[in-house]
């Protein structure tokens, strides 16, 4: 319902402005076609109004779519302005516009922003990318607990130890949570978060 909505105010709002020949509803589109739909496109365009990271701009960043996002949310700060990916202010309609036009009019930035915004795209936010940045907060975070003392507990031990977040778990898993679990038990409460790695178990 909500999409027949979407359309609906969308040709509604393209034929004011005499565009209705110009804009086509697609809808939904199946998983396999995205990568296609991406890469047909000259340029991809986010302009919500707030976007808490923006997925689809990653994806369109990896199919090699010189991609232009919102300034209101988390995208950002995550890539460098003129060589992953463009931004603007999706509340000023000319300024978007215009930067919107600019990978159309210089075929070296929409290069630059084709090649370098998929090589972004890909090592940052692909699976690799992702378990490479948690086990670096996994080894800050254990570092942190190993500098610090524990009152009454003398220094925290770096694993394997009940006073620490680590515990084994079948399978070859070992899980740290972000309270020791001392503290936890004798407080009564579960550790508001954890991480599980796949890992040997009290080895991280």
């Amino acid at each position: 319902m909500a999409w027949n909505i979407i359309s609906l105010i969308t040709t509604s709002v393209a034929a004011d402005l005499g565009m209705a020949d110009a804009v086509e509803w697609r809808g939904y589109v199946p998983d396999d076609d995205m990568a296609s739909h991406y890469r047909a496109a000259p340029v991809f365009a986010l302009p919500s109004r707030y976007e808490p990271f923006g997925m689809t701009a990653v994806e369109a960043m990896a199919c090699g779519t010189p991609t232009v996002v919102t300034i209101h949310g988390g995208l950002q700060d995550h890539v460098q302005f003129g060589r992953d990916a463009l931004w603007a202010d999706p509340g000023r309609s000319v300024e978007f516009a215009s930067v919107l036009s600019l990978p159309l009019r210089y075929e070296r930035l929409r290069q630059q922003l084709s090649v370098e915004g998929s090589r972004t795209a890909r090592a940052e936010f692909g699976w690799r990318g992702i378990a490479k940045r948690t086990a670096s907060v996994v080894e800050r975070i254990r570092d942190e607990h190993s500098r610090r003392q524990l009152p009454d507990q003398g220094p925290v031990s770096p694993a394997g130890d009940a006073t620490f977040g680590f515990a084994p778990l079948a399978s070859g898993f070992s899980t740290m949570a972000a309270l020791p679990f001392s503290q936890a038990s004798k407080s009564g409460v579960v550790p508001y978060s954890f991480l599980v790695l796949r890992s040997a178990p009290n080895s991280i």
